[in-house]
């Protein structure tokens, strides 16, 4: 056998050793030079041309981590994708709703992780002078509040910022009216009828 076919054997069976018996060692990103190259604006511009997935190895996913860390995040990438879940796609209203939001702030970002929950849409400059988190989901067929998942999500992103004595809104979109000239709620769980997320109803 030539040194060539050697090589690529070697190649096939085990990529960084050269031997079966020895496992493939694990990164926290992938390819991670592609996205840490790159300016604000060049990452800005990449994050908005390429859509999301659900591919850790995927660019996709590499520039949205770059942009998670630039942005003072410490989680490994693993962790980083395990609350993310590679950008939650949704459904189709959901996407036309999180689209607008994007289009509407010029320092709009889509899937911000903070802490273990992701808003599905953050501008950091708000109307009022404030951080917006927009959040969107079901409500409750009955009530017509936030069904519980998603109070229970208001509810943590709420104690995030709280605990690092900022202030932010919190904007919550009905999913089920995509065309809406506004939020269904503004800053819910602030309101006298709040009923916890815990209570799971």
């Amino acid at each position: 056998m030539g040194e060539l076919d050697e090589a690529r054997r070697r190649e096939r069976t085990d990529p960084v050793h050269g031997s079966p018996d020895v496992p493939e060692a694990k990164v926290d990103a992938p390819n991670t030079s592609r996205a840490s190259n790159l300016s604000d604006a060049e990452l800005k511009s990449q994050i908005k041309g390429t859509p999301k997935n659900n591919d850790p190895t995927s660019l996709a996913n590499e520039l949205r981590f770059e942009r998670y860390k630039r942005r003072g995040g410490e989680k490994s990438f693993d962790e980083w994708f395990e609350v993310s879940r590679g950008g939650r796609r949704g459904g189709p209203n959901h996407q036309k709703i999180q689209g607008d939001l994007l289009s509407q702030n010029t320092d709009a970002i889509d899937e911000a992780v903070f802490g273990d929950r992701v808003a599905d849409v953050f501008w950091p400059n708000g109307p009022n002078g404030k951080p917006v988190i927009h959040q969107i989901g079901g409500r409750n067929p009955v009530r017509g509040d936030a069904i519980a998942r998603e109070r229970q999500a208001i509810e943590e992103l709420r104690a995030w910022f709280k605990q690092r004595g900022q202030d932010v809104e919190i904007w919550f979109w009905d999913k089920a009216t995509p065309g809406a000239k506004g939020p269904a709620f503004k800053d819910p769980d602030l309101l006298p009828n709040w009923i916890p997320g815990s209570s799971g109803t």
